[in-house]
């Protein structure tokens, strides 16, 4: 990967550049693969956990928030709506629902604090 400026005839430095990409190769891909898939499988188990847990039913924001603060603690609300496709709002009601089912915790700062999903028995 690089990027290269391209020059007039004298040489000098032009304001257009060009970047090149290289593509990952075929053993990446298939690690990666594997990786997601053993991320599914993790993830099948914790919510597996997290539905003997709580006694109420999670909305699919509910879940898709879940995943958000396990695959990434450190997400921020505004990082989660736009991923979601929600309003910051939106996040802030699911989020105070998953906090008053004592199934997540922001530890630290709005900006530098991180999310835990709390899957341990009472």
């Amino acid at each position: 990967m690089g990027i290269s400026y391209l020059r007039d005839k004298k040489g000098i430095q032009e304001g257009i550049f060009t970047v090149v990409l290289s593509r990952t190769s075929k053993s990446s891909e298939k690690n990666s693969e594997k990786s997601s898939e053993s991320g599914s499988e993790q993830w099948l188990k914790t919510k597996a956990t997290i539905l003997e847990k709580v006694n109420f039913k999670i909305n699919k924001s509910q879940w898709k928030i879940l995943r958000i603060i396990i695959d990434r603690p450190q997400s921020i609300i505004q990082e989660m709506a736009d991923q979601i496709g929600l309003s910051t709002r939106a996040i802030e009601k699911n989020l105070e629902k998953l906090k008053a089912a004592d199934l997540v915790v922001r530890t630290g700062s709005d900006i530098s604090g991180i999310w835990t999903v709390k899957i341990d028995s009472h």
